[in-house]
């Protein structure tokens, strides 16, 4: 919160795990956003109804974009605006990254080089 002063405008919400989406509104400023992209299985939004009503939350659904809204996204990512956990792993390690799906423990996203 202190390098946002105060909290970010809005949070997009992209992991398949329940701890991060219980957490995101807690992450924005009053009067911020949490957008929900991703469907993880089984979880429900888990938000504190008290703190989002009293410093008056929006959370919104998006379930799909258009060709304006990936170029205005990869625009916010060129720029630096936007850091995303990324993690390159090797073709060998493919199970253990399903399981890890599986079980909501993958932090950010794998991208599998079959070169490793």
């Amino acid at each position: 919160m202190l390098l946002s002063k105060g909290g970010t405008h809005g949070v997009i919400h992209t992991a398949p795990a329940k701890q991060p989406l219980i957490e995101a509104t807690k992450y924005v400023r009053i009067r911020g956003t949490v957008v929900l992209l991703s469907l993880p299985k089984n979880i429900s939004i888990g938000a504190d109804i008290f703190d989002t009503v009293t410093r008056a939350i929006t959370i919104r659904g998006s379930y799909v974009g258009n060709r304006i809204d990936t170029d205005e996204a990869l625009a916010f990512f060129a720029r630096g605006q936007i850091q995303s956990l990324i993690q390159i792993r090797g073709l060998t390690e493919l199970p253990k990254i399903f399981d890890e799906m599986s079980n909501g423990t993958l932090i950010g996203r794998a991208v599998v080089d079959i070169e490793k």
